[in-house]
């Protein structure tokens, strides 16, 4: 079971450096050393199912950054949030 583990954790870590590689962070360690749940990365608290969401369909390197930014501004003014996935095809759509 234990070798399950490790794999999952270098699949995770994997997947953490594509996503940095792919916006040109500093690669980001793993909050809590919890790997594959939030990463901090450059200037960015990043949850792994973003990562994935990022890495499978957003095309567009400033897609995660607008995203980001947009939960930033609906969390202040205790607005509803999206997840990324759904934010993306709005955006496909060109609805905001």
């Amino acid at each position: 079971m234990e070798k399950l583990f490790l794999e999952y954790e270098k699949i995770c870590n994997k997947i953490l450096k594509k996503f940095c590689e792919k916006h040109d962070f500093d690669i980001g360690e793993w909050v809590g050393d919890e790997v594959g749940t939030v990463a901090e990365a450059s200037d960015y608290s990043v949850d792994f199912n973003d990562m994935i969401t990022d890495l499978k369909f957003s095309k567009n390197k400033l897609d995660y950054i607008r995203y980001y930014d947009y939960c930033l501004e609906n969390f202040y003014q205790k607005l509803p949030i999206i997840n990324y996935k759904n934010w993306l095809k709005l955006q496909k759509n060109g609805t905001n």
